[in-house]
């Protein structure tokens, strides 16, 4: 009888610009597996709603279509779940991992394949990212960066009801 190979799933949680790509790519390499993000998709999104997007601006936008790009993301980790590999899936996650019911609902559909993923949550201190969301000046960012510091104060970091692990992302 064949011994079936144990699949993991680690997601990465955190604020815009505390670093979860980087760490993702970095523990990807590390351990030799993928890791899908969030926002793979988010240029075409927008190409697609290119005039949605201007009119509602890029928070109104984004936090319309977040909930479906939360199940696409899901169902690419899946898809990639079902060939039989691990992997990193990097999202911020922002209300999952603060509810319990939303977390579940969430890694509902992995378990089949990893019955307990990790959560690392990325941390970094507010000016290291006030810094890096002003030098990235991304799209995404767009209202964020019109008032930064409006922003920062309203944006607070809240470490995850779930079980995690926390990530210094200052490097």
């Amino acid at each position: 009888m064949e011994e079936s190979k144990l699949q993991k799933v680690y997601l990465v949680s955190g604020l815009p610009g505390s670093g979860k790509t980087h760490f993702s790519r970095k523990l990807a390499k590390q351990l030799k597996i993928e890791f899908l993000d969030f926002d793979d998709n988010l240029n075409d999104l927008i190409s697609e709603h290119k005039k949605e997007f201007e009119e509602l601006g890029a928070e109104e936008f984004l936090a319309k279509y977040s909930s479906l790009r939360y199940e696409e993301l899901m169902k690419r980790v899946v898809e990639k779940l079902k060939t039989g590999v691990s992997l990193i899936a990097c999202a911020p996650f922002t209300s999952q991992i603060n509810d319990l019911i939303l977390w579940e609902k969430l890694i509902s559909p992995l378990k089949q394949f990893d019955p307990n993923p990790t959560l690392y949550w990325v941390s970094i201190p507010p000016a290291l990212r006030k810094e890096r969301l002003l030098k990235r000046s991304n799209i995404r960012d767009s209202q964020k960066l019109v008032d930064i510091d409006q922003y920062m104060t309203q944006v607070k970091q809240i470490p995850p009801v779930i079980d995690h692990i926390v990530i210094d992302g200052t490097d």
